[in-house]
């Protein structure tokens, strides 16, 4: 014999459905209340917040004058000053470049929690469609890698 054991929902706004005590506490992102709410609102344009820039206007001058106090777009890289990568790069090239076992921080975008994951574990996830969880990487260090020198 084989018993199920399944948890009553009793609330559609937390994590943990089954929560007794979930009336007075809010609602968190990723569940299906979060969600419902989010298809329904209505968020102004982008324009007030962010400065769009060429990649030649945003200088140290620029900087000095008016600050980073918002998010900069840049709609051209030209005269930025700065390497890129190519857009065409890939994920294992930047595996085989920066070592498979090199640990880099995500984020648990439900739970807002911050992990260490190796790289190529990270890569498998993110190559995954069937994914039960959102992963971020916001940043990668590439000192001490071929890398190093050709991006800045």
């Amino acid at each position: 014999l084989t018993f199920v054991l399944v948890k009553q929902r009793k609330n559609q706004h937390r994590r943990d459905y089954s929560d007794a005590n979930a009336d007075n506490k809010p609602t968190q992102s990723g569940t299906p209340d979060f969600i419902n709410k989010l298809k329904r609102r209505i968020f102004p344009g982008c324009e007030s917040v962010v400065t769009r820039l060429k990649g030649n206007h945003l200088t140290p001058e620029y900087l000095a004058t008016y600050g980073f106090t918002q998010p900069i777009l840049i709609s051209n890289r030209d005269g930025l000053d700065m390497t890129l990568p190519n857009r065409t790069i890939t994920l294992a090239e930047i595996r085989d470049a920066v070592g498979q076992d090199r640990f880099i921080d995500i984020i648990d975008c439900e739970k807002q929690v911050t992990y260490k994951m190796n790289l190529n574990d990270y890569i498998e996830y993110y190559e995954n469609f069937e994914r039960s969880k959102i992963y971020n990487v916001l940043s990668l260090e590439i000192s001490n890698t071929k890398y190093e020198l050709k991006f800045i």
